[in-house]
């Protein structure tokens, strides 16, 4: 149908074009995040604001079935990681509070939040739909691993 010139004259344009895909982001919320509404997975995604970019993480099954995820459940990683991190060191200063033996309360003083944390405390993050002014508490669900 094409030459093979011609063909080679495309294919060097689309190397050219490509670019980092999200999925080679490190993404600390690896299968920890999904969508309240249909529970895929959320994405991660980097989008230009007007004065940086940042990294958000959205549902895209809405955008393949919008009947069943009518909204695009999202959160930007800023907004997400502050409360996550809140919410680690609150639980564990309960547990260790009830004196609960686990791991738990070995994180009540963590000044970072790393992936061995998330595994240790969460099973699940569930994000509902998150404007520029909503309060994480309303939209971001976490559930807890109890050992």
């Amino acid at each position: 149908i094409i030459s093979a010139e011609q063909f080679e004259h495309v294919q060097a344009i689309r190397a050219n074009r490509q670019r980092l895909a999200d999925r080679q982001r490190y993404n600390l919320f690896r299968d920890k995040l999904f969508c309240e509404c249909c529970g895929h997975p959320l994405t991660i995604s980097r989008k230009q604001l007007k004065e940086r970019v940042a990294d958000i993480y959205l549902c895209m099954y809405h955008y393949s079935h919008p009947e069943i995820c009518p909204k695009t459940h999202r959160v930007y990683h800023d907004m997400l990681y502050p409360y996550v991190l809140q919410e680690i060191q609150a639980f564990a200063r309960s547990m260790k509070r009830r004196k609960v033996n686990s791991p738990i309360v070995n994180y009540a003083d963590i000044q970072e939040l790393t992936s061995d944390i998330l595994d240790a405390t969460i099973e699940r993050i569930e994000v509902s739909h998150v404007g520029h002014k909503s309060k994480p508490g309303s939209v971001i669900h976490i559930y807890w691993k109890l050992k």
